[in-house]
């Protein structure tokens, strides 16, 4: 029987990793900071190559600091802040821009048009009454509008888009996984909260291509496996969850 669980916060001013043994010691962690970027007002962005690259750092550090076999490490869990997003190129997963996290407030002139938009609130009304322009309906509306080259690429199916959990997903398991889950894709304002997929309609009316979003998991669920170049083996990624869903759990709220 293996002995441990592998645990990656991925917030907004660091990353940090922790091992627990299955009784649920706590055996070994790391932290690195992150950056903020704010490059015009109403801007706050991360590199998503650094988000990343300190991952994959604290992950390391973790283990040597515990002097821990990745061999026994059973599983890994992450949790990520919220509403943070980026696009990048299907072929080669490129970032095309930094990430604008949940601070960020660049979509103010495209939910003001939505808000304005009866025709909007007639067919999406629970869309209408929640958004808000630090949503990813509105950042990414906007800067769909200001960035011709990514517009063409999403019209051409050249583009992928993920909220953080997707990006280190994506990243960590070099390529092989493309998903979100509820608690994560529903920051979107994207998502039928009935279905807990992508309102598909709502997305084309927005003038977005859904073809670009990831597959919805649940937050307990098989997310590929870590790759083995990054601590010789291959370790399943069987947990993904937004950080105050996780929160919300941590602390016993399992019912109404």
């Amino acid at each position: 029987m293996k002995k441990y669980i592998m645990v990656i916060d991925e917030g907004t001013t660091g990353v940090r990793t922790m091992i627990f043994d299955r009784a649920l010691n706590l055996q070994a962690k790391a932290y690195e900071t992150l950056n903020l970027m704010y490059p015009h007002p109403d801007f706050v962005e991360q590199s998503p190559a650094e988000v990343y690259e300190r991952t994959v750092s604290t992950i390391k550090k973790a283990v040597l600091a515990g002097g821990i076999d990745p061999k026994e490490i059973e599983c890994i869990g992450i949790s990520t802040q919220r509403v943070t997003w980026v696009p990048w190129r299907r072929f080669d997963g490129e970032p095309l821009m930094n990430m604008a996290t949940w601070m960020d407030r660049r979509g103010i002139p495209r939910h003001k048009e939505l808000k304005a938009d009866k025709e909007f609130e007639r067919r999406f009304p629970e869309m209408y009454n929640s958004i808000q322009p630090q949503h990813i309906a509105c950042g990414l509306g906007w800067q769909l509008r200001q960035d011709e080259n990514l517009r063409r690429m999403m019209d051409a199916g050249e583009l992928m888009f993920g909220t953080v959990d997707t990006w280190i997903v994506y990243k960590l398991t070099r390529g092989k996984v493309f998903a979100s889950n509820a608690s994560n894709a529903g920051t979107t304002r994207l998502i039928d909260n009935r279905t807990l997929n992508w309102n598909v309609e709502a997305i084309k009316y927005l003038g977005i291509n859904p073809d670009m979003f990831p597959e919805v998991k649940n937050e307990a669920d098989d997310y590929g496996m870590l790759d083995k170049d990054i601590l010789g083996v291959e370790i399943p990624i069987t947990g993904v969850v937004a950080d105050q869903q996780s929160a919300l759990f941590a602390q016993a709220c399992l019912t109404p």
